[in-house]
Protein backbone atom coordinates (compact mmCIF):
# COMPACT_ATOMS: atom_id res chain seq x y z
CA UNK A 1 0.00 0.00 0.00
CA UNK A 2 1.30 3.22 -0.97
CA UNK A 3 2.19 5.88 1.54
CA UNK A 4 -0.26 8.27 0.30
CA UNK A 5 -2.96 5.39 0.42
CA UNK A 6 -1.54 5.40 4.12
CA UNK A 7 -1.95 9.01 4.82
CA UNK A 8 -5.56 8.85 3.46
CA UNK A 9 -6.51 6.27 5.48
CA UNK A 10 -5.57 8.04 8.84
CA UNK A 11 -6.95 11.44 7.99
CA UNK A 12 -10.16 9.76 7.23
CA UNK A 13 -9.90 7.50 10.41
CA UNK A 14 -8.69 10.16 12.66
CA UNK A 15 -11.37 12.70 11.30
CA UNK A 16 -13.83 9.87 10.81
CA UNK A 17 -13.44 9.10 15.30
CA UNK A 18 -13.49 12.98 16.17
CA UNK A 19 -16.63 13.30 14.48
CA UNK A 20 -18.53 10.49 15.80
CA UNK A 21 -16.81 8.80 19.13
CA UNK A 22 -17.37 9.48 22.69
CA UNK A 23 -14.18 10.95 24.46
CA UNK A 24 -12.94 10.54 28.19
CA UNK A 25 -9.77 12.43 29.97
CA UNK A 26 -8.00 10.09 32.24
CA UNK A 27 -8.05 11.19 36.41
CA UNK A 28 -6.48 10.61 39.38
CA UNK A 29 -7.11 6.95 40.11
CA UNK A 30 -8.70 5.80 36.86
CA UNK A 31 -7.32 2.61 34.81
CA UNK A 32 -8.63 1.41 31.79
CA UNK A 33 -10.63 -0.94 33.39
CA UNK A 34 -12.62 1.90 35.72
CA UNK A 35 -13.24 3.54 32.13
CA UNK A 36 -14.54 0.45 30.38
CA UNK A 37 -16.89 -0.50 33.40
CA UNK A 38 -18.10 3.30 33.63
CA UNK A 39 -18.85 3.15 29.32
CA UNK A 40 -19.89 -0.69 29.39
CA UNK A 41 -17.07 -1.57 26.64
CA UNK A 42 -14.48 -3.94 27.00
CA UNK A 43 -10.63 -2.92 28.04
CA UNK A 44 -9.16 -4.59 24.53
CA UNK A 45 -11.74 -2.69 22.64
CA UNK A 46 -10.17 0.91 24.02
CA UNK A 47 -7.13 -0.14 23.98
CA UNK A 48 -7.39 -0.61 20.01
CA UNK A 49 -9.40 2.39 19.20
CA UNK A 50 -6.60 4.40 21.21
CA UNK A 51 -3.46 2.47 20.06
CA UNK A 52 -2.37 2.13 23.47
CA UNK A 53 0.85 0.21 23.14
CA UNK A 54 1.35 -0.18 27.46
CA UNK A 55 -2.07 -0.69 29.31
CA UNK A 56 -0.62 0.18 32.50
CA UNK A 57 0.97 3.50 31.63
CA UNK A 58 -1.93 5.82 30.51
CA UNK A 59 -1.54 9.31 32.18
CA UNK A 60 -3.29 11.71 33.83
CA UNK A 61 -4.88 14.16 31.58
CA UNK A 62 -4.56 11.45 28.37
CA UNK A 63 -8.17 11.56 26.37
CA UNK A 64 -9.27 8.39 25.17
CA UNK A 65 -11.72 7.96 22.37
CA UNK A 66 -14.73 5.55 23.87
CA UNK A 67 -15.65 3.09 21.36
CA UNK A 68 -19.48 2.06 21.07
CA UNK A 69 -20.64 -0.71 23.15
CA UNK A 70 -20.47 -3.90 21.66
CA UNK A 71 -23.84 -5.84 21.17
CA UNK A 72 -24.86 -8.98 21.36
CA UNK A 73 -27.66 -10.55 19.36
CA UNK A 74 -28.74 -14.70 19.71
CA UNK A 75 -30.13 -15.91 16.18
CA UNK A 76 -33.83 -16.98 16.65
CA UNK A 77 -36.28 -19.83 14.21
CA UNK A 78 -37.01 -17.44 11.20
CA UNK A 79 -33.96 -14.90 11.30
CA UNK A 80 -31.73 -14.05 8.52
CA UNK A 81 -28.63 -11.83 8.50
CA UNK A 82 -30.28 -9.68 6.12
CA UNK A 83 -32.97 -9.41 8.56
CA UNK A 84 -30.93 -9.12 11.73
CA UNK A 85 -28.80 -6.42 10.07
CA UNK A 86 -31.68 -4.42 9.15
CA UNK A 87 -33.59 -4.62 12.98
CA UNK A 88 -30.13 -3.59 14.49
CA UNK A 89 -29.73 -0.81 11.68
CA UNK A 90 -26.71 -1.71 10.39
CA UNK A 91 -25.34 -3.38 7.15
CA UNK A 92 -24.92 -6.98 6.04
CA UNK A 93 -21.41 -6.42 4.97
CA UNK A 94 -20.48 -5.12 8.40
CA UNK A 95 -21.99 -7.87 10.49
CA UNK A 96 -20.39 -10.69 8.29
CA UNK A 97 -17.64 -9.36 8.77
CA UNK A 98 -17.63 -8.67 12.64
CA UNK A 99 -18.66 -12.18 13.00
CA UNK A 100 -16.26 -13.42 10.12
CA UNK A 101 -18.81 -15.25 8.06
CA UNK A 102 -18.56 -16.16 4.78
CA UNK A 103 -21.42 -16.27 2.11
CA UNK A 104 -21.61 -19.95 2.51
CA UNK A 105 -21.90 -20.34 5.86
CA UNK A 106 -25.35 -21.63 7.65
CA UNK A 107 -27.03 -19.39 10.20
CA UNK A 108 -27.92 -21.73 12.93
CA UNK A 109 -30.94 -21.07 16.02
CA UNK A 110 -28.67 -20.34 19.19
CA UNK A 111 -25.33 -18.55 17.29
CA UNK A 112 -24.37 -15.80 19.22
CA UNK A 113 -23.90 -12.51 16.68
CA UNK A 114 -21.45 -9.46 17.88
CA UNK A 115 -23.89 -6.11 16.54
CA UNK A 116 -21.01 -3.96 14.82
CA UNK A 117 -22.24 0.08 15.21
CA UNK A 118 -25.92 0.36 14.68
CA UNK A 119 -28.86 0.48 17.19
CA UNK A 120 -28.47 -1.27 20.88
CA UNK A 121 -31.74 -2.51 20.63
CA UNK A 122 -33.50 -3.71 17.91
CA UNK A 123 -36.48 -1.60 15.91
CA UNK A 124 -40.02 -2.35 17.33
CA UNK A 125 -43.21 -2.29 15.87
CA UNK A 126 -43.51 0.87 16.72
CA UNK A 127 -40.40 2.46 15.22
CA UNK A 128 -41.38 0.74 11.68
CA UNK A 129 -43.99 2.98 10.84
CA UNK A 130 -41.87 6.23 11.85
CA UNK A 131 -39.10 5.32 9.19
CA UNK A 132 -42.09 5.13 6.63
CA UNK A 133 -43.78 7.63 7.10
CA UNK A 134 -45.68 9.47 4.62
CA UNK A 135 -44.80 12.82 5.66
CA UNK A 136 -40.79 11.97 3.87
CA UNK A 137 -42.12 11.01 0.55
CA UNK A 138 -43.62 14.21 -0.41
CA UNK A 139 -40.40 16.00 0.57
CA UNK A 140 -38.52 13.40 -1.52
CA UNK A 141 -40.08 14.29 -4.45
CA UNK A 142 -40.13 18.01 -4.24
CA UNK A 143 -36.24 17.71 -3.73
CA UNK A 144 -35.74 16.13 -6.80
CA UNK A 145 -36.70 18.91 -9.74
CA UNK A 146 -34.61 21.41 -7.57
CA UNK A 147 -31.30 18.93 -8.18
CA UNK A 148 -31.60 17.65 -11.55
CA UNK A 149 -31.18 21.01 -13.12
CA UNK A 150 -27.91 21.47 -11.10
CA UNK A 151 -26.74 18.39 -12.04
CA UNK A 152 -27.29 18.81 -15.93
CA UNK A 153 -27.24 22.10 -16.62
CA UNK A 154 -23.08 22.66 -16.30
CA UNK A 155 -21.77 19.16 -16.57
CA UNK A 156 -24.08 16.49 -18.32
CA UNK A 157 -23.06 17.66 -21.88
CA UNK A 158 -19.39 16.73 -21.07
CA UNK A 159 -19.30 14.13 -17.90
CA UNK A 160 -22.74 12.08 -17.42
CA UNK A 161 -21.49 10.51 -14.57
CA UNK A 162 -20.25 14.11 -13.14
CA UNK A 163 -21.40 12.84 -9.48
CA UNK A 164 -21.71 9.38 -8.19
CA UNK A 165 -25.39 9.25 -7.67
CA UNK A 166 -28.28 12.27 -8.31
CA UNK A 167 -29.33 13.30 -4.89
CA UNK A 168 -29.03 16.85 -2.92
CA UNK A 169 -25.30 18.00 -2.14
CA UNK A 170 -24.46 19.03 0.78
CA UNK A 171 -20.60 19.60 2.08
CA UNK A 172 -18.91 17.76 4.23
CA UNK A 173 -18.19 19.61 7.94
CA UNK A 174 -15.32 19.65 9.98
CA UNK A 175 -11.74 18.03 9.14
CA UNK A 176 -13.40 16.02 5.68
CA UNK A 177 -13.46 17.99 3.07
CA UNK A 178 -15.85 16.62 -0.04
CA UNK A 179 -19.71 16.23 -0.54
CA UNK A 180 -22.60 14.06 0.86
CA UNK A 181 -25.15 12.89 -0.99
CA UNK A 182 -28.63 11.98 -0.38
CA UNK A 183 -29.82 9.45 -2.30
CA UNK A 184 -32.91 8.04 -3.52
CA UNK A 185 -33.98 4.59 -3.12
CA UNK A 186 -32.69 1.77 -5.12
CA UNK A 187 -30.01 4.20 -6.30
CA UNK A 188 -26.48 2.90 -7.53
CA UNK A 189 -22.84 4.61 -7.25
CA UNK A 190 -20.83 4.79 -10.32
CA UNK A 191 -17.70 5.39 -11.09
CA UNK A 192 -16.92 9.56 -11.70
CA UNK A 193 -13.62 8.36 -13.58
CA UNK A 194 -11.45 5.87 -15.26
CA UNK A 195 -9.13 3.86 -12.76
CA UNK A 196 -7.85 0.87 -10.50
CA UNK A 197 -9.50 -0.51 -7.57
CA UNK A 198 -7.05 0.14 -5.01
CA UNK A 199 -9.20 -0.43 -2.05
CA UNK A 200 -12.57 -1.98 -0.75
CA UNK A 201 -13.84 -2.88 2.37
CA UNK A 202 -15.40 -2.10 5.32
CA UNK A 203 -15.04 1.67 7.15
CA UNK A 204 -16.05 2.66 10.54
CA UNK A 205 -18.74 5.32 9.92
CA UNK A 206 -19.20 5.13 6.55
CA UNK A 207 -19.97 1.74 5.64
CA UNK A 208 -18.11 0.20 2.89
CA UNK A 209 -15.57 2.26 1.02
CA UNK A 210 -13.86 2.36 -2.50
CA UNK A 211 -10.68 4.25 -3.75
CA UNK A 212 -10.35 4.44 -7.13
CA UNK A 213 -6.46 5.37 -8.34
CA UNK A 214 -6.63 7.44 -11.72
CA UNK A 215 -3.74 7.43 -14.16
CA UNK A 216 -3.13 10.92 -13.11
CA UNK A 217 -2.91 9.80 -9.13
CA UNK A 218 -6.63 11.46 -7.95
CA UNK A 219 -7.79 9.45 -5.51
CA UNK A 220 -11.54 9.02 -5.68
CA UNK A 221 -13.28 7.92 -2.77
CA UNK A 222 -16.75 6.71 -2.41
CA UNK A 223 -18.47 5.82 0.84
CA UNK A 224 -21.49 4.86 2.46
CA UNK A 225 -22.25 1.38 0.45
CA UNK A 226 -24.22 -1.51 1.83
CA UNK A 227 -22.56 -3.63 -0.75
CA UNK A 228 -20.13 -3.24 -3.49
CA UNK A 229 -19.79 -4.74 -7.13
CA UNK A 230 -16.13 -4.17 -7.40
CA UNK A 231 -13.07 -5.72 -6.41
CA UNK A 232 -9.38 -4.61 -5.55
CA UNK A 233 -7.55 -4.55 -8.67
CA UNK A 234 -10.64 -4.24 -10.67
CA UNK A 235 -10.61 -1.83 -13.23
CA UNK A 236 -13.47 0.73 -14.02
CA UNK A 237 -14.28 3.63 -16.49
CA UNK A 238 -16.88 6.79 -15.94
CA UNK A 239 -20.34 4.82 -15.57
CA UNK A 240 -19.01 1.28 -14.40
CA UNK A 241 -21.52 0.38 -11.23
CA UNK A 242 -19.40 0.61 -7.70
CA UNK A 243 -22.13 0.00 -5.12
CA UNK A 244 -25.18 -0.31 -3.29
CA UNK A 245 -25.45 2.61 -0.85
CA UNK A 246 -26.99 1.54 2.74
CA UNK A 247 -30.30 2.72 3.35
CA UNK A 248 -31.12 4.63 6.68
CA UNK A 249 -34.11 2.28 8.28
CA UNK A 250 -35.54 5.74 9.63
CA UNK A 251 -35.09 8.25 7.31
CA UNK A 252 -35.62 5.51 4.05
CA UNK A 253 -32.81 7.66 2.26
CA UNK A 254 -29.01 6.95 1.93
CA UNK A 255 -26.01 8.60 2.17
CA UNK A 256 -23.22 8.70 -0.23
CA UNK A 257 -19.79 9.99 0.35
CA UNK A 258 -17.64 11.42 -2.08
CA UNK A 259 -13.67 12.59 -1.88
CA UNK A 260 -10.86 12.96 -3.97
CA UNK A 261 -7.18 13.28 -2.74
CA UNK A 262 -4.08 13.75 -4.79
CA UNK A 263 -0.58 13.06 -3.41
CA UNK A 264 -2.48 12.80 0.36
CA UNK A 265 -4.09 15.98 0.06
CA UNK A 266 -8.05 16.59 -0.44
CA UNK A 267 -8.99 18.01 -3.70
CA UNK A 268 -12.28 19.99 -4.63
CA UNK A 269 -14.58 16.93 -5.85
CA UNK A 270 -16.29 19.39 -8.45
CA UNK A 271 -12.55 20.05 -10.36
CA UNK A 272 -10.95 16.51 -10.04
CA UNK A 273 -10.90 15.28 -13.72
CA UNK A 274 -13.86 12.87 -14.92
CA UNK A 275 -12.06 11.18 -17.57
Amino acid sequence: MSKKLLFVFAFLFVSTLAMAATTYTMKKGDNLSTVAQKYGVSVSDIIKANNIKNPNKVNVGTKLIIPPKTKKYTVQKGDTLTGIAKKFGTTLAALKEANSIKNDDKLYIGKVLVIPGGNSTPATTAQKPAATKPAPKPATTVQKPAAKPAQTAPVNEKAPYFWPVEGKREPLTGKLKGTMISANKDSVVHSVSSGKVIYEGQYRGMGRVIYVESSSGYIYIYGGNEDTMVKTGDMVKPGTELGIPLENMETGKSVVYFLVYKDGSPVDERKAPRT
